[in-house]
């Protein structure tokens, strides 16, 4: 409710405005004009001074209906006073349009030559801030999704690094396990060769002596003579 967003007498004085503007458009000025009394007693309640400039705006496209055109033409001029001060560049365009006719009607050529002048003048202003601000929006709205871009892509690098980083270590992993792997195979073998070898020994040595005395036996006898036998051969 506008009432309660801006407060009674105001809100409801910016009712009063809207209701006589509605009037207007579909061609009801007398109506508009009783509105606006209501919208006038109240906005003298208020410290708003473009309140009463848009209840005097409305009043004048009220008056320029009815005919009454150095009315209309004193109560337009007095709200473009206030939208000057206010540099309120929509509501001096809409003022602006809105005497130029007036003063066309009446006759005054050279004011409502001016008057246009100064609307087309404004009117470009206007279209030059919507123009800037919307420059300004499509940049922040391409600053935004070129971050937004930037920051996807640095996310799938991060992602990337971070895959890159766990395959690493796995890896390195894995070469640990096989280097202990082969270290422990390693082991066993040298282990199974040093036992292999004590039992070839150990066999040799029950092969050659006897299990009891642990002299040599015939056959190391044999083999032993068998030897000098070919020593003294050559």
């Amino acid at each position: 409710d506008i009432n309660k967003e801006i407060g009674y007498p105001r809100g409801e004085a910016y009712a009063q405005r809207g209701l006589a503007a509605v009037a207007n458009a579909i061609g009801d000025p007398r109506r508009a004009l009783d509105i606006l009394k209501q919208a006038e007693a109240l906005s003298r309640q208020t410290a708003d001074a473009r309140l009463g400039a848009h209840i005097q705006l409305v009043r004048g496209v009220s008056l320029h209906r009815l005919g009454r055109l150095m009315e209309a033409e004193a109560a337009l001029k007095e709200a473009l006073a206030v939208f000057r001060q206010a540099d309120a560049l929509g509501d001096l365009s809409t003022t602006y349009s809105e005497l130029s006719l007036v003063q066309s009607e009446m006759g005054n050529c050279r004011d409502a030559y001016g008057s246009q002048a100064q609307y087309k003048l404004i009117s470009d202003r206007l279209l030059n801030n919507q123009l800037d601000q919307r420059f300004a929006t499509l940049k922040v709205e391409f600053d935004t999704a070129a971050k937004e871009q930037e920051n996807t892509l640095l996310i799938r690098e991060n992602e990337a690094n971070e895959k890159a980083l766990t395959q690493a270590r796995r890896v390195r992993q894995l070469q640990a396990v096989a280097i202990a792997l082969t270290v422990v195979l390693a082991a066993l073998l040298a282990t199974l060769a040093i036992h292999q070898r004590r039992t070839t020994l150990r066999m040799r040595k029950l092969a050659l002596t006897d299990e009891l005395t642990g002299v040599p036996n015939r056959r190391d006898v044999l083999n032993r003579l068998e030897e000098l036998l070919a020593r003294e051969g050559e």
